[in-house]
């Protein structure tokens, strides 16, 4: 049984009467002088008002994003094993033949491409140690740079109609402007397919991702998928599942989760073979979404702005509302004296804000100094081993196994490295934010942004802001405003795996003439490894520490723009207040009517959204 017309008027008399509702809520904001509550309730409106239904795939850099969405389509569209410098946002939609289009940033089109360009541009062979591979390899980076997404048309059944299915970034390996995708893409998004791996089971990133980007954003659907479940015997997939469903449970109650194995099924479905086992556990995923997508997306898709309303009719409340009515109920002399203090302690606030933001400049810096000095020894570790392989292995391996155990160790000490690099660097963030958190709290109150404001137990908008509280126990504000601007810097360091086995002959080289020539052969070879490995450290060192220079500017910014700009909304309301009660003093009655008659009405709109369709 498929959507109904019925089912289809009933939506669109729903959604009309949900976006009036917002719409009312919008003018009163601008009668409150509540400009951040105005700006929200467009966006929500905008998404409401959007036919389209998205579904964003999200997960953590090598959790199988890539071959999971190639299950689901029963084609190999999209690459795997893509590294994160060359990850873009991937939109796949329903279409009569697959085809691919990019999209520059610049709003700009090109005629599509065809799969083997797509692959080309996306999975770009990593270079060799040969100049014209690696500028052919920059110019593809700086190409990707530019390109906003990637668009995917692809025949899908009748009920992915209508919805466009996302394939995010990864959640940890990202820079600045690849995090920034998924953190946009998130909020827009009606619901969410989250990849974990059975192999790491819920990280901690996992939790706090969960957490802070997709729980908050008032996603009415979640999805959760633990991918490479077949590398996990049955016993094993139970205990890991077990653990997982009760972390879930702690902060998404009645989460179901599904154990597949995207890359089992994908290559059954290639080969048209049946693997029983897998095909079975991913067509239950397949079912319940096809279930979601025929007869309970349209509800989905009213749920999160009802929510949103209702918290923003609060907000409206407890903020604006109230800090009118305190005000006004105050003696005019009374309120101009609260006024000049207000003044003195917004200057007080300000000076102690930025007192304290330079010393969080000051102890970041030196946090990517720490970070690049352990950096430095990482690399040379790399370089040793590299050499090391070769000192151990010279008299009995050929230059193909040396090549091949180089490349194999080098490897797996870069992929740690990775992980090494964005630990420190989120260690040293999080570290100097909270390091600053009581005395930028200190500097909060006292400019008024904190739970008193001139004097009067009154809470702003500015202190109930929809996602980023300025003060809570557990330092969102500062960690959240840190870490939307910072990022994890993502230093691609591209080791040269090949050996010029020129030097080798081609055999073993036990067979070179004789010993002497032999040690001969082995410096000069130590050497070009010494050149190759140890020669890129110092450029890898300088690319790291000035992303990190911008990456402080960037946190130091967010958190400057946040201060004033809230406190610019909050003397913007109390000036607001001020005039008003200036012009009304000789009929305070009328203005504490048309609060009332104010306050009434937004409880009207809160009452229209909690009742949702009858």
């Amino acid at each position: 049984m498929k959507t109904s017309h019925l089912d289809l008027l009933l939506f669109a008399e729903e959604r009309e009467r949900i976006r009036f509702l917002l719409q009312s809520l919008s003018e009163m904001a601008a009668q409150l002088d509540a400009a951040s509550i105005q700006q929200a309730l467009s966006a929500i409106r905008s998404n409401l008002d959007s036919d389209d239904f998205q579904i964003a795939v999200v997960g953590e850099f090598s959790r199988g994003k890539s071959t999971f969405i190639n299950a689901l389509m029963g084609a190999k569209i999209l690459p795997s094993s893509v590294a994160p410098t060359t990850t873009v946002l991937t939109e796949i939609v329903h279409g009569g033949a697959t085809e691919f289009l990019l999209c520059y940033r610049d709003g700009s089109e090109e005629a599509s491409i065809s799969a083997a360009e797509f692959n080309s541009l996306i999975a770009p062979v990593e270079p060799a140690d040969d100049d014209s591979e690696r500028r052919e390899f920059q110019q593809r980076l700086t190409q990707l740079q530019k390109i906003e997404r990637v668009v995917i048309r692809h025949p899908f059944g009748v009920e992915h109609q209508g919805v466009r299915l996302l394939d995010t970034p990864g959640t940890n390996d990202l820079d600045p402007m690849r995090e920034q995708i998924t953190f946009d893409i998130i909020p827009r998004s009606d619901a969410v397919v989250f990849l974990l791996s059975a192999r790491q089971a819920l990280t901690e990133t996992e939790m706090n991702f969960l957490r802070d980007r997709v729980l908050s954003a008032d996603i009415s659907k979640l999805f959760f998928v633990l991918n490479h479940s077949d590398r996990l015997n049955e016993s094993e997939l139970q205990e890991v599942t077990s653990v997982i469903s009760q972390r879930l449970a702690s902060i998404a109650p009645g989460a179901k989760l599904y154990s597949v194995s995207a890359r089992a099924v994908l290559r059954a479905r290639l080969q048209q073979q049946e693997d029983l086992e897998w095909e079975a556990r991913f067509r239950t995923f397949e079912e319940d979404l096809a279930h979601f997508l025929l007869f309970e997306r349209m509800d989905s898709k009213l749920t999160r702005p009802r929510m949103q309303g209702l918290r923003l009719c609060e907000q409206l409340i407890t903020g604006p509302l109230t800090c009118h009515k305190t005000l006004l109920g105050s003696d005019l002399p009374g309120l101009l004296a609260a006024e000049t203090e207000a003044n003195h302690r917004w200057k007080e606030g300000a000076t102690a804000f930025s007192s304290e933001i330079a010393r969080l400049r000051r102890n970041l810096e030196q946090g990517g100094r720490d970070i690049a000095l352990k950096l430095r020894g990482e690399l040379h570790k790399v370089a040793d081993v590299a050499i090391g392989v070769l000192r151990q292995g010279y008299k009995e391996l050929s230059s193909e196994q040396i090549q091949q155990r180089i490349e194999e160790e080098v490897a797996s000490l870069q992929r740690l490295l990775h992980v090494k690099l964005n630990d420190w660097q989120e260690a040293a963030m999080r570290s100097s934010l909270e390091s600053s958190h009581a005395q930028i709290s200190e500097a909060l109150i006292l400019s008024g942004l904190g739970p008193e404001i001139f004097g009067f137990k009154c809470s702003s908008e500015i202190a109930q802001t929809l996602e980023e509280p300025l003060l809570t126990g557990e330092h969102q504000f500062l960690i959240r405003a840190g870490a939307a601007a910072m990022g994890l810097i993502f230093i691609p360091i591209a080791f040269p795996f090949a050996i010029a086995t020129g030097w080798f002959g081609g055999g073993r080289i036990l067979d070179w003439l004789e010993n002497r020539r032999r040690e001969e052969m082995m410096a000069k070879v130590r050497l070009s490894l010494e050149e190759r490995y140890r020669s890129t450290i110092p450029n890898t060192l300088k690319r790291f520490e000035h992303a990190w220079a911008m990456k402080v500017s960037d946190v130091i910014q967010a958190l400057e723009a946040s201060f004033e700009g809230r406190l610019a909304d909050l003397k913007a309301v109390h000036t607001a207040s001020l005039a008003r009660i200036r012009a009304a003093e000789a009929d305070r009655a009328s203005e504490y009517a048309r609060l009332q008659s104010l306050e009434t009405r937004v409880g009207e709109v809160r009452h229209g959204l909690e009742r949702g369709r009858r």
